[in-house]
């Protein structure tokens, strides 16, 4: 099995959404093709689209009630992390556990953005999602 089949977007926490979004737009050309939260983790999202479709994704807590931040925190000002697309989070993650490597988040399922995603990290502790939409 394949496990991804392209890039689907690459990720940047940001402290500040909105000049970050408008960066993105008057300076790239990005246009903004989804907003949503992710209220249990205190979330802000912005999904930007560029003109040939590459996405990037900005991140920012929506308060300091969030979760305590941790050195490895995805939503730091300046963390990345890299998502590749699937065609299954199911299959994918049966691939990823046969190839020996442990899930750090288990599926889970985005209802607004019609999304499953899992999360891995690579041999230096980098963080890399797998995405499947539907």
């Amino acid at each position: 099995m394949k496990l991804a089949n392209r890039v689907h977007h690459f990720a940047v926490a940001v402290s500040d959404l909105e000049s970050s979004v408008a960066w993105y737009c008057d300076k790239l050309d990005f246009v903004v093709d989804k907003r949503f939260t992710i209220p249990e983790a205190a979330l802000r999202i912005v999904k930007l689209a560029s003109p040939s479709g590459f996405q990037i994704e900005l991140l920012m807590r929506e308060d300091e009630s969030g979760p305590a931040r941790r050195e490895d925190d995805l939503v730091a000002p300046g963390s990345k992390h890299l998502c590749f697309e699937v065609e299954s989070i199911e299959e994918a993650v049966s691939e990823i556990r046969r190839r020996g490597i442990t899930l750090t988040q288990e599926p889970k399922i985005f209802e607004a953005t019609r999304e499953k995603n899992c999360w891995i990290k690579d041999n230096e502790g980098n963080p890399i999602e797998f995405i499947e939409e539907w």
